[in-house]
């Protein structure tokens, strides 16, 4: 199976070095336009596409970040993985700013936003089930 890696990230995707063989490609979704038009080019050698969650200018807030749209369109570029960037602050003292951890926990405060991107492949609503065995964020 050939892997091409989709990446959502903050400002840090802007440098124009992080991508070999970049171009820009514009796209449409069931859910309408993501975030930024996606940058897609090679790092190490492997396809990657990057994708600006709050968009280059940083325009989009959190609360109005179109992540159905953002991962719809990734999926149409043939994006096969998915690695997901944030930043935020701790509540544990013993976890200092510019440190990296990985989540084993989360609250999903973006309640407000559909998220949901599997009713439209049928007809009719489903019941999903999202799998919290392995880490979301």
């Amino acid at each position: 199976m050939s892997v091409k890696i989709g990446i959502i990230g903050g400002s840090g995707l802007s440098d124009p070095d992080l991508l070999k063989n970049g171009a820009e490609q514009e796209v449409d979704t069931p859910f309408g336009k993501p975030s930024d038009s996606l940058k897609t080019g090679e790092i190490a050698g492997v396809p990657c596409v990057l994708l600006a969650r709050h968009g280059r200018s940083h325009a989009t807030m959190p609360t109005n970040v179109n992540f159905r749209a953002n991962i719809w369109a990734l999926k149409m570029v043939g994006c096969t993985h998915l690695l997901v960037t944030t930043a935020c602050g701790s509540l544990q003292e013993n976890i200092h700013p510019g440190e990296i951890v990985v989540l084993d926990q989360f609250i999903d405060r973006i309640w407000s936003s559909p998220t949901r991107c599997y009713h439209i492949a049928t007809d009719r609503e489903e019941i999903h089930h999202f799998d919290f065995s392995y880490t979301i964020a």
